[in-house]
This record gives C-alpha cells, sequence and structure tokens, in this order.
C-alpha cells in the first residue's frame, strides 16, 4: 500500500514541479514570444492562439523539466517550439488552400464539360432563336438588336432610327412578342424600361 502512495505523492509532485516551469517560462519569456511571433505572423489574434498552443505544447511535453535550463534562459527552445507550430501551421493552410483550388478547378471542369446532348440541344436553341431574330420586321429587329446587344437606351435608338421614344417602345415590344411566340418565354424577356 505504501507503494502505492509513493507514486501518487512522486506523480503529485512531479505536476507540480511541471506547473511551476511553465508560469516561470511564461513570466520569463512569454513577452518575448509574443513579439518574436508577431513580427512573423503580424496578427494580434493569431500571436495569442500561438502563444496558447506553445505552452499547451510545452505542458504536453514528457520530461519537460529536464529540457529546461535551471535558472537560465529558455528562450530559444520557446522560438523552436514556436517555429514548429508556425511551420505545421503553414503547412495545413497551404494544404486547405490547394484542396480548395482543387475542388474549384473540378467544379469549374465540370461547368465546362458539356455533354454532347447539352451541347446539341443548346445549339440547336441558339439556331431557334437566330432565325426568329432574323424573321422579325427590320425596324423591329434594329430596335431589338439596339437595345439588347449594344446596350443602347430608348431614347439612344430613337435617335438613331429617327423616331419618338414610344415608338422604340412598341417596336422592341412588338419584337419581344414575337419572340416570345417562336422561342417561349425567356427568362428576362421584359422589355427594358427608359434608361
Amino acid at each position: 500500500m505504501a507503494r502505492k502512495k509513493d507514486k501518487v505523492i512522486d506523480l503529485s509532485g512531479r505536476l507540480q514541479e511541471r506547473q511551476q516551469a511553465l508560469e516561470h517560462l511564461f513570466r520569463e519569456d512569454g513577452h518575448i514570444l509574443r513579439g518574436y511571433l508577431f513580427k512573423r505572423l503580424r496578427d494580434e489574434s493569431e500571436v495569442e492562439d500561438l502563444v496558447q498552443e506553445v505552452f499547451a505544447k510545452l505542458a504536453r511535453m514528457p520530461e519537460l523539466e529536464t529540457r529546461l535550463v535551471k535558472g537560465g534562459k529558455n528562450r530559444n527552445f520557446i522560438i523552436t517550439v514556436a517555429n514548429n507550430l508556425i511551420v505545421d501551421m503553414e503547412r495545413k493552410r497551404s494544404t486547405r488552400c490547394s484542396y480548395q483550388a482543387e475542388q474549384k478547378h473540378q467544379a469549374d471542369q465540370l461547368v465546362y464539360e458539356l455533354s454532347p446532348e447539352v451541347e446539341v440541344v443548346a445549339n440547336q436553341e441558339l439556331s431557334l432563336v437566330k432565325a426568329a431574330i432574323m424573321d422579325l420586321k427590320p425596324t423591329w429587329r434594329k430596335a431589338f438588336a439596339m437595345s439588347r446587344f449594344n446596350h443602347m437606351s430608348y431614347k439612344e435608338i430613337s435617335e438613331e432610327m429617327g423616331v419618338g421614344v414610344k415608338q422604340v417602345e412598341k417596336y422592341i415590344t412588338n419584337a419581344l412578342v414575337q419572340l416570345r411566340k417562336v422561342v417561349g418565354t425567356p427568362p428576362q424577356a421584359d422589355a427594358k424600361g427608359e434608361q
């Protein structure tokens, strides 16, 4: 029974020694660690997170007490631990960015890799729209093309065609009605208002 009690006392003593060592390190070198990390990272929140992570790693380190210089400077040791954590953090960030870039690339590929069937249907619909536009009366077609393809306002179209703004509205409305009959209702097929 005495042996078990001795082990508990020994373990308790080591934990207390470890805690004292960590507190000493924090008091003596915590500010230096913060300054060093801020020079490297330039982000206060990352610095605070990393300081906590450094001391958490030190707390988990086996036989920490034997690695520390008694009453001496342990800055190099702490900085080395911090540098290793920075390298790990940057590696994870790089891996995450690479993964995200690859996911985006794959998504983009899916968008651009149309199946032959989809491409045929799209070409047929495009041909239908082109034919429907070409079948419009010339004045309707001209007003529609200037509005939709040249992005001209109704006023600019009226000046170009030598007619009133109301007449341009009628041309475009008639063109849209005719196109709807042939093609169907496109998502934004409503006539544009005066710009």
